[in-house]
């Protein structure tokens, strides 16, 4: 399969070199170059446990909004048993990360179906480098002087019509370094992070009736200085006085 992945106008390749018999596979990453193509590291996990992408060239498409190191993030659908997963994956200049997860499941219980829902950035989402591009909304959400940035993720086509979510990111030089994923809607920061408090990003989604959500961002260790560490929902009437801390939240929230 043929994509433009690093914005020179030719098509570049993602070739499957393993694959576990359910068309989830392994692909192999080749820019188009002179003479030969120029081979760009491997995509997916062969631990048995996790495989990258289905290898059908309708499940894998790159995230043109955003690049890494120059190269497109790549979004890709891999089929498990009662299970989906739509796995987001971005260069880091020597290897591919898989940073962030869109999970749903379903177990059948007689003429009942339970279906479950987890969405979020993974631990190596931090490690990664996304370059400037247009975002939907731009604060200081750490009251550095510098503008930090929101990206809507559009990774998965679905009838619902919801993407893997807004993406809030710090500005760290020249990355931007994923801070944590909310709800679809428009974004907007009520507070920003200072010495004696954290930062709060609300979130209005379409259609909710004036229903909003608050993000709240804790100061942590490590290069992005700030974690997605809780929310709560909002009404007209205010926001409930308990956070639910983000290893507990709703996919949704």
């Amino acid at each position: 399969m043929a994509f433009d992945l690093n914005g020179d106008g030719r098509p570049d390749f993602l070739i499957p070199v393993e694959c576990d018999g359910k068309r989830n596979c392994v692909m192999a990453v080749f820019l188009a170059a002179s003479p030969c193509p120029a081979a760009l590291g491997r995509l997916g996990d062969a631990s048995g446990a996790d495989y990258g992408v289905d290898g059908r060239s309708d499940a894998i498409r790159p995230l043109r909004s955003l690049t890494s190191h120059g190269i497109a993030l790549v979004s890709g659908e891999a089929g498990l048993h009662h299970a989906e997963n739509t796995s987001v994956w971005a260069w880091d200049g020597s290897t591919w990360l898989h940073v962030h997860d869109d999970y749903r499941s379903w177990e059948v219980r007689g003429a009942r179906v339970d279906r479950d829902r987890s969405l979020g950035l993974r631990a190596d989402a931090a490690s990664i480098c996304l370059d400037p591009s247009a975002a939907v909304a731009t604060f200081d959400i750490d009251s550095d002087g510098r503008r930090d940035s929101v990206y809507r993720v559009p990774c998965r086509d679905h009838e619902d019509g919801h993407g893997c979510g807004n993406w809030v990111t710090a500005t760290r030089g020249a990355c931007r370094i994923p801070l944590g994923v909310l709800a679809d809607g428009v974004v907007v920061l009520s507070q920003p992070a200072r010495a004696d408090q954290p930062a709060i990003v609300r979130v209005t989604p379409a259609g909710q009736g004036g229903a909003r959500i608050e993000y709240r961002f804790d100061p942590a260790p490590g290069p992005a200085g700030l974690e997605l560490a809780a929310s709560r929902a909002c009404d007209r009437t205010g926001c409930d006085t308990a956070w639910t801390p983000a290893k507990r939240m709703e996919p949704e929230r």
